[in-house]
């Protein structure tokens, strides 16, 4: 028992099995007076009432190695008397935000619902694979932007599968060439470094990033054999291992690739199902047809432009195309991410004018005052001037030397 003074101890290693209980705290009578369980007790006490006297395994963070674990340990091994009271201890690393772990005490915790907020689960649970579990996970925004990236390059990718099988027959070329054996053997490769990364304690990272490497030789592969020796089977066996490994990182994908329409409920009928698509091609059928009986091709076009940007990412379609001469893909995603998506690439657009918008006036400023006035206004690089306006000191009051003047002096009579 102690009463949080460091003499009651009889030996400075001893911890405190019973706490003597402070005015207006809870507590129970016992021999020892009124008090309440010690820390580690409470954790003992809940192990052993659950599980008895032996645990397989038992986790918590590696903050919690010494001592609290290791006193769980002994006061449940001396109570059992018991050698070996738990198999395997997990211990995960912190999660730290911006470089300091997150707790309570320091007002930077951060609920799971604030990071669904803007980002969806998938790259929540990405975020998390990106590090190994007993290793620090520092939380920054460069991290979430980083996991979001990977998180649609996953998701694009099983959508352009489901592309490669409207656009391919699975009967067609079944014999191998060259390209298409070395694709077979990198696939098996990365079967077995995958395997091999999850027995090395779970490691994540590894795995991430053999199954991207993956994808990328896809990609070269169908981008090389498209319309030509493409073999449809072997892409999609590709497609069922990454959906495999995504499924054991928990993420959450479309990857059966039959049903190419995303649903609200598997009861809907065929009809409430297909409508709203229906309904927009009827709607945008009128307007071309207005349009060709105005022969107005502007019309024409613009009606294309609105389809794919403002119509189908309502219903959760995307259309990408592939040039002049080439028909375009269309997708299939969740309504709302895609719109968050759509969302975020007309606001980089909308800053990318803005900022080339104020660049420009910026210089259409400059050449409207005279060269004088202009490099006085210039206090962040030089601090004094001569009669004439030409700086001759930079902005630490240090004289600039004679080079660097006459380079300065050809600015400022081209600017005058």
């Amino acid at each position: 028992m102690t009463k949080g003074n460091e003499k009651d101890k009889k030996n400075f290693g001893d911890f405190v099995l019973w706490k003597a209980s402070k005015e207006n705290e809870p507590f129970w009578e016992s021999p020892w007076g009124k008090g309440r369980p010690g820390w580690h007790i409470e954790c003992s006490a809940m192990c052993a009432t659950i599980f008895g006297d032996h645990l397989d395994m038992h986790s918590g963070g590696v903050d919690l190695k010494f001592p609290h674990h290791d006193n769980e340990i002994a006061q449940t091994e001396g109570y059992y008397d018991n050698h070996q009271w738990i198999n395997y201890f997990l211990h995960t690393g912190h999660l730290n935000i911006e470089g300091l772990k997150m707790a309570k005490s320091l007002k930077n915790f951060k609920k799971i619902s604030e990071f669904i907020t803007k980002y969806n689960p998938n790259t929540f649970r990405l975020f998390f694979v990106s590090t190994k579990w007993d290793q620090v996970l520092d939380f920054t925004e460069d991290g979430l932007t980083e996991a979001h990236s990977n998180e649609k390059y996953l998701r694009d990718y099983f959508q352009n599968v489901k592309v490669w099988l409207r656009e391919n027959n699975m009967k067609k070329d079944l014999k191998f060439d060259d390209v298409d054996n070395a694709l077979m053997k990198l696939l098996a490769e990365k079967k077995k470094i995958i395997h091999e990364a999850f027995c090395d304690n779970f490691n994540t990272p590894l795995v991430l990033k053999n199954l991207n490497e993956l994808i990328s030789k896809t990609y070269e592969y169908e981008s090389k054999t498209r319309g030509t020796t493409f073999k449809l089977h072997l892409a999609y066996n590709i497609a069922q291992f990454v959906a495999f490994i995504t499924k054991c990182f928990g993420l959450i994908y479309r990857t059966e690739f039959i049903d190419y329409f995303i649903t609200d409920s598997e009861n809907k009928t065929e009809e409430s199902t297909v409508s709203p698509y229906i309904d927009v091609i009827s709607k945008f059928r009128d307007v071309i047809k207005q349009a060709a009986y105005e022969k107005d091709l502007d019309k024409v076009l613009k009606s294309c432009d609105e389809l794919r940007d403002d119509i189908l990412p309502h219903l959760g379609v995307k259309l990408e195309d592939r040039g002049k001469t080439s028909p375009a893909v269309w997708k299939l995603y969740e309504k709302d991410e895609l719109l968050k998506e759509l969302q975020q690439e007309k606001d980089k657009k909308e800053f990318e004018r803005k900022a080339k918008e104020q660049k420009k006036l910026e210089a259409e400023l400059k050449l409207a005052t005279p060269a004088k006035e202009w490099f006085a206004t210039q206090t962040q690089l030089y601090s004094a001037f001569d009669d004439t306006g030409l700086p001759t000191h930079d902005e630490k009051n240090h004289e600039i030397p004679k080079e660097i003047r006459n380079k300065i002096k050809k600015e400022f009579n081209k600017h005058e």
